[in-house]
């Protein structure tokens, strides 16, 4: 097993005998010196080889390409400028056969629409790229952030299913399956499921796959993503927006603290100044009006697209919040507002600069005949036997509950300055595209 990283070596101050298992990232050669740029999952040394030195090795390294494996022996030297290693042995433990143009340890911008195709055909192979390898770093420490930031809080981790018989949106909206006999769809949402065990743990979340089948190619959208949902007990619409607030200036900060090598290969600043919550809030209402008079009318009862979203970011320099979403855009679980009986006890977040929705909370309908009657207007069958346990959590101690549920790939392009949201995810799956590699 590998017990000596590239990280370990820089650190190291003193000259020193050096095995260290990697890739060759670039080679240079000239009449009688060759310079080899060595990677590994956590960084890039310079290794030399002189002629004069060991022809022999010379020639082996000459023959050596970029993109192989290889296991080097080498003295590390140590001056003031930096740290290289003085090759003593070379062995291929891999040869690179696969020629890719351009290449991804040269390659300046991975995240260009000049060659997305190429990219998207060969992610397998250009996850390789330093930037690329940034923005996964950072997605795996922001994942870790909202896991600290839920244990801080007292919440209990609930894992949920895939597979389900309700989607939260209609039904032309999920991925449909036969599960032996029986119709069942890829999850869109686990709040269902989350709000059985907020009935017992009162604060619970979770972090996993949500599929959504939009025919849609906005860069914001994914048709497998990863989705995180919350459920809190006894918490209002005002409460879970408070939640939601901390947890995003939470993440950020800890990006900014944790996540700092890879924010400087992105060439990214996150300002926290920014960021401090409260964030503002306006009516639905107040958003048609903010859009008529930028010249975009909308119709009321119409769903914000990405160009009214974009336009209504332009008011604000930090995230924001517009509520009082109107029911007939809105799923039925959600509650009406005292009021107003038109418009939901829901909120949606939406990022500065353009970079859309990031997340949205709700506060749930926890009575039963209320939650009868919002089935029955979204023309819903409250008899049909594949909603009959979640009516029934209405009747057994339910209390009031409020959600939130967000999706990672949207919060890390907005917090890393990333064009699409296709470049936040290994293997993204998007509309009119075949999954793969």
């Amino acid at each position: 097993m590998k017990n000596t990283f590239i990280e370990d070596i820089l650190k190291m101050d003193s000259e020193t005998e050096i095995f260290l298992l990697g890739w060759i990232a670039s080679k240079r050669k000239y009449k009688k010196v060759i310079f080899i740029d060595v990677i590994d999952s956590t960084g890039k040394i310079q290794a030399i080889i002189e002629k004069h030195e060991n022809n022999d090795l010379f020639h082996k390294v000459a023959s050596c390409k970029i993109g192989d494996a290889i296991r080097i022996k080498g003295k590390l030297m140590c001056d003031k400028t930096q740290k290289q290693i003085v090759l003593e042995e070379i062995h291929v433990i891999s040869r690179n056969n696969v020629h890719l143009s351009p290449n991804p340890y040269k390659l300046s911008d991975i995240f260009s629409e000049k060659y997305v195709n190429y990219f998207m055909n060969n992610r397998h192979f250009y996850m390789k790229h330093p930037k690329f390898m940034a923005v996964l770093r950072a997605r795996h420490k922001m994942i870790d952030s909202l896991r600290d930031f839920f244990k801080k809080q007292g919440l209990t981790e609930i894992t949920a299913p895939i597979l389900t018989q309700i989607p939260l949106y209609p039904e032309n909206t999920a991925f449909c399956i036969d599960f032996w006999g029986t119709k069942v769809f890829l999850t869109q949402c686990v709040a269902f499921y989350l709000e059985s065990a907020v009935l017992s743990f009162e604060k619970v979340f979770n972090i996993g796959p949500s599929f959504r089948r939009e025919k849609s190619k906005g860069r914001r959208h994914l048709a497998e993503y990863w989705h995180v949902k919350v459920e809190l007990a006894w918490a209002n619409i005002d409460d879970i927006i408070r939640f939601a607030e901390d947890m995003i200036y939470y993440l950020a900060k800890q990006l900014r603290q944790n996540a700092r090598s890879e924010l400087e290969v992105l060439n990214v600043f996150i300002d926290l100044d920014k960021l401090r919550p409260p964030y503002p809030q306006i009516s639905y209402d107040e958003a048609l009006e903010i859009l008529e008079r930028k010249g975009k009318p909308l119709e009321w009862g119409r769903s914000f697209g990405a160009d009214e979203e974009k336009l209504l970011s332009e008011e604000f320099q930090t995230p924001f919040w517009i509520r009082g979403i109107p029911k007939v855009i809105e799923p039925f679980p959600y509650e009406l507002d005292e009021n107003n009986p038109n418009i939901t006890k829901v909120a949606d977040l939406i990022a500065p600069e353009g970079f859309g929705e990031l997340l949205g909370v709700a506060e749930k309908i926890w009575k039963y005949d209320k939650l009868i009657r919002k089935m029955q207007e979204k023309g819903i069958d409250p008899k049909t036997k594949k909603y009959e346990w979640y009516l029934n959590l209405r009747e057994f101690g339910c209390v009031p509950h409020s959600g939130i549920g967000m999706g990672v790939e949207r919060v890390l392009r907005w917090l890393l300055k990333l064009s699409h949201v296709r470049d936040t995810i290994p293997f993204p799956r998007t509309f009119q595209r075949k999954p793969y590699p």
